[in-house]
């Protein structure tokens, strides 16, 4: 029950202010009256930190490997540019040598 107790504590108080993550785990009584929305909110930003699943660990590996291959694209087509920049200069003056001879 403690690694639970620990696991919520950390993960919540990435998103959440420690007061409130206090207050859930019913170790802080205060006399704050809150909008009814605003502890709703806040537990709501804290979900991903809180939620124990891989989808998200491959969600970010997906968009990692995602930014990774645009910036391979990118760089290709850099390189095809590059390529067509320099072969236009030189096409044109082999056309130019074969019409003078």
């Amino acid at each position: 029950m403690q690694g639970f107790r620990k696991f919520f504590k950390t993960n919540a108080e990435w998103s959440m202010r420690t007061y409130l993550v206090e207050k859930l785990m019913g170790h802080a009584e205060n006399y704050d009256r809150p909008p009814l929305d605003y502890p709703l909110n806040e537990c709501l930003k804290a979900v991903p930190h809180l939620t124990i699943s891989e989808a998200r660990h491959l969600k970010n590996e997906m968009e990692r490997k995602i930014a990774s291959s645009d910036k391979r694209v990118g760089g290709l087509e850099k390189m095809e540019r590059s390529y067509n920049e320099l072969r236009q200069p030189i096409e044109r003056a082999a056309d130019e040598f074969a019409l003078a001879h």
